[in-house]
């Protein structure tokens, strides 16, 4: 699951006793930094649901310094109980990092 700090429901499609069958799960502290991480999952049966998760991460104030990805996983729960309890996943994902080149530079001579 993801590291996700608050929980939101989207659409209360509650049935009796079997709990919500969509959520969102977003990191609110995230954006005060520029960046970003949520997830949003469905339940497609008792057992199963199917994950979509973003993140993007911005850590300093240069533009050319980032880290974004995107995940869609198949979770199979194992207790006949999606979102609750145990759960296996499977899933696919692309990822992208850029990073700044740094020159470190010796005593008084200029960087070049």
């Amino acid at each position: 699951m993801t590291c996700a700090v608050a929980a939101l429901l989207l659409r209360a499609d509650v049935l009796p006793a079997q709990g919500p069958t969509r959520i969102i799960s977003v990191n609110p502290f995230l954006p005060l930094a520029g960046s970003f991480q949520g997830e949003f999952e469905s339940r497609l049966r008792e057992n199963l649901l199917v994950a979509v998760a973003a993140s993007y991460l911005a850590p300093g104030d240069n533009d050319d310094d980032r880290f974004a990805n995107a995940d869609v996983k198949l979770r199979l729960y194992p207790s006949e109980r999606a979102l609750q309890g145990l759960g296996i996943a499977a899933g696919v994902g692309v990822g992208r990092q850029s990073t700044v080149n740094f020159v470190d530079c010796v005593g008084f001579s200029p960087c070049t």
